[in-house]
């Protein structure tokens, strides 16, 4: 499914999310209509180190193909 998508141009596969806004706590993620998993991970990896800082990490991505992307850890 993920090489299809890559072949039909309907997602990218050479660029990387990135922060939009961030706080202490939250980021908000513009996903650049890469892989979803690769916007997963990008997530995870800013609310685990958030929430290790503070306490809890909220994330939430647009621009990403169909893959729950809202992420919290506290």
């Amino acid at each position: 499914m993920y090489v299809k998508d890559i072949e039909t141009k309907t997602t990218v596969s050479d660029v990387e999310p990135k922060i939009l806004r961030e706080s202490a706590a939250t980021a908000h993620v513009d996903g650049m209509n890469t892989l979803g998993p690769v916007v997963g991970n990008f997530c995870m990896k800013i609310a685990i180190a958030k929430a290790k800082e503070v306490g809890i990490g909220f994330v939430v991505a647009k621009g990403r193909p169909p893959y729950g992307c809202f992420v919290t850890v506290g």
